[in-house]
């Protein structure tokens, strides 16, 4: 019976060592996007002509008539220009950390008397070494150090 604990607790160590590596292979997600924008601007040029007249008409009695006539002529012309802009959009939405930090705080009960009951304080430090695998050491107030291995995942 022994012997069958050890395996299936390997078993399920090893699935999810695997399941941590695969996750941890996965590539960072980097979503690109670029856009186009077409404008169409108009523009409206304007141009004015003046033709004056000067009419002189003489009668036959000796005296002569001016008339002038003023003409405008408004010409106007429409040019349709497109420009186009882009704009790209870089976004990388997910980096590992390399480094963890924890804090810890427990109780340290005297197991002959429950009611002496004192506070421990301690902290960790982790370090990734090889994909989801982190290595780290800690340390209790209460003078208990120690190492660990994390897994990620």
């Amino acid at each position: 019976m022994k012997r069958y604990f050890i395996i299936a607790g390997a078993a399920i160590l090893i699935a999810l060592a695997a399941f941590a590596f695969g996750r941890y292979s996965a590539p960072e997600r980097i979503k690109e996007v670029e856009k186009i924008k077409v404008v169409e601007v108009e523009k409206k040029q304007q141009n004015e002509k003046k033709d004056v007249v000067t009419v002189i008409t003489k009668k036959p009695d000796g005296t002569s008539v001016t008339t002038v006539t003023d003409k405008t002529v408004v010409d106007t012309k429409t040019d349709t220009d497109t420009v186009a802009t882009s704009e790209k959009t870089r976004e990388v939405t997910y980096r590992r950390p390399q480094w963890k930090l924890t804090g810890m705080a427990g109780f340290d009960t005297d197991t002959s008397d429950f009611t002496s009951v004192k506070p421990i304080y301690g902290a960790a430090v982790e370090r990734r070494l090889l994909g989801p695998i982190f290595v780290g050491a800690w340390g209790l107030s209460n003078r208990t150090f120690g190492v660990s291995v994390a897994l990620e995942f």
